[in-house]
């Protein structure tokens, strides 16, 4: 009796192996193969990147040439630009004193 036990005990523990092994190969698959996802994602990501990149140096080449054919239209939307800021701030500023003191 006790060799029975023995003997399917073995074989139990046997088989828990080998379940193991499945389990731990196809988790070792499905590990490489996220990897794997995960790397061609950066890669596309990266390629965007650079496209925008690209975009962008071309817009601002663009606009440099633009401000320097017409400095004085530059000058007036870089001032125009900067007294709006100015105001937005100041009204943001306002109704957050304005906030604070309501309390």
């Amino acid at each position: 009796m006790a060799d029975d036990l023995r003997t399917d005990l073995s074989k139990q523990i046997s088989e828990l192996r080998k379940e193991m092994d499945r389990i731990s190969k196809s988790m070792s698959a499905h590990v490489s193969d996220a990897v794997g996802q995960a790397g061609d994602l950066r890669d596309e990501a990266s390629r965007q990147a650079a496209g925008v990149i690209h975009r962008v140096r071309d817009q601002a080449h663009v606009v440099s040439d633009v401000a320097r054919e017409n400095p004085a239209t530059a000058i007036t939307v870089a001032t125009s630009i900067g007294m709006l800021g100015l105001a937005a701030g100041v009204a943001i500023g306002a109704l957050f004193v304005r906030g604070l003191n309501s309390r």
